[in-house]
Order: structure tokens, then sequence, then C-alpha cells
């Protein structure tokens, strides 16, 4: 999340290297992609609500996160959420596949596959009520 100089991530790179595994999940330098998806209404209203009230609690966040470079109806996927309550952030995540995550992030009711029934549908009725849109 900071931008910097390649020679300074290079130098980054090889410091953490020393002391950090690869990994096992990524190619042979530990790497993969991380592809994510936000979802705000039409106007704004999540990201306004940053801007204007940094230090306030402000409205639930979703995001859909895949790993990996293959996107198919299989693929493993996130549903995260994040609040904060009181200052302090709180997450939930439902791990489904990528066929699951997007019906789920059009505020279509959770299948039977679903882990986590009521997170599911925590995240279908906060798309649908919230009018949360990618």
């Amino acid at each position: 999340k900071y931008l910097v100089a390649r020679p300074q991530a290079d130098a980054l790179e090889a410091a953490l290297c020393t002391s950090l595994v690869a990994d096992p999940f990524g190619d042979q330098r530990g790497r993969y992609r991380v592809t994510s998806r936000y979802f705000d209404t039409r106007d704004l209203a999540i990201y306004r609500d940053r801007v204007q009230h940094p230090d306030s609690d402000g409205p639930t966040k979703l995001r859909l996160r895949v790993y990996g470079e293959v996107f198919d109806h299989q693929t493993p996927a996130m549903v995260e959420l994040k609040s904060t309550i009181r200052g302090i952030s709180h997450k939930q995540r439902l791990e489904t596949s990528l066929a699951s995550a997007v019906e789920l992030t059009r505020g279509e009711a959770p299948g039977a596959s679903i882990s986590d029934l009521l997170l599911a549908t925590r995240v279908a009725r906060l798309v649908r009520t919230d009018g949360l849109v990618p």
C-alpha cells in the first residue's frame, strides 16, 4: 500500500528474504496475484464517509478477493466485511467459490454450499439494502 522506487523495493525485498519464508502457495519466489473488488453505493457514500469522517466508525465495507491467475466458477474466493466499532477494526471472512461469491455480492440468497450462512446472509442483505455495486 505504499509507493516506493524500484531500488527501494528491491532492497526491502532482499532484507526481508533473509528472515521470511516464501509463501508455499505462490510461485518460486512466493508471489501470487491478488485481485480485489470493492463495493460502494452508486454515489460513493462509503468512500465519501471515510474521507469526510476519517476518525468515525463509518459504514461496513464489502470486498471480494480472489488469489491466483485462474478465474472460473470453482476458483476459491473470499467475501469480506470490515467494520469499525469504537475505533477497532473487525473483519469477517467467508471462503467460498467464485460463483457463490458473485451471487452473494449481487444480493442473491446464499446457496446450501455456503459454510457460514449467517455471514453470507448478512452480505446479501447488505448489498440489497445499501445498494452496493462493484
